[in-house]
């Protein structure tokens, strides 16, 4: 009787199926990147790009410009005077566009020295002759409070932008 020697065709085909299927879920489970890590980073990148133009407007214009933050987002914000004082209001070129300037939802957002609250004053302030006063910013995931990025400003342009990963032993 002859003796079959090797693989049959079904069996190679079914063991290329099971590599095939196995390559798939670990691509898939490791991956995929967090959405709220993703979000993080798009937000203070916006936010990043929007300090600039602070930090430009005030240089060129000669005039502080104050950035209020809320618990749904920030908000650019002038200096005006009324008829007996001076009112802090936001930016034309900024209300106009609100959708911006929003915290994602999949983020929690921490800010330092203060708080954000919905008054109309700016927690910071950028001076004309580039000052800002000094904040940081954590970035944690809304579900479970893992910190995901930090900003921090000590007082001048530009931004230190610290990945939660970076900080870890």
């Amino acid at each position: 009787m002859n003796q079959q020697r090797g693989f049959t065709l079904l069996e190679m085909m079914l063991v290329l199926a099971l590599v095939a299927i196995t390559a798939s879920v670990v691509l898939f489970t490791y991956g995929r990147e967090d959405t709220a890590s993703t979000r993080a980073r798009e937000t203070a990148a916006q936010f990043t790009a929007a300090l600039e133009l602070a930090v430009d407007r005030a240089t060129l214009h000669g005039q502080p410009v104050g950035i209020h933050f809320s618990d749904s987002g920030w908000r650019l914000m002038a200096p005006t005077r009324n008829s007996s004082s001076w009112l802090w209001i936001p930016l034309k070129e900024d209300a106009d566009d609100d959708s911006e300037n929003h915290w994602s939802d999949e983020i929690a957002i921490h800010t330092q020295p203060f708080k954000s609250d919905d008054s109309s004053q700016p927690q910071v302030v950028i001076l004309a002759d580039g000052q800002i006063t000094p904040f940081s910013i954590l970035i944690a995931n809304q579900e479970t409070g893992e910190p995901l990025l930090t900003l921090v400003c000590s007082g001048t342009w530009p931004l230190d932008q610290t990945l939660a990963r970076d900080t870890r032993p």
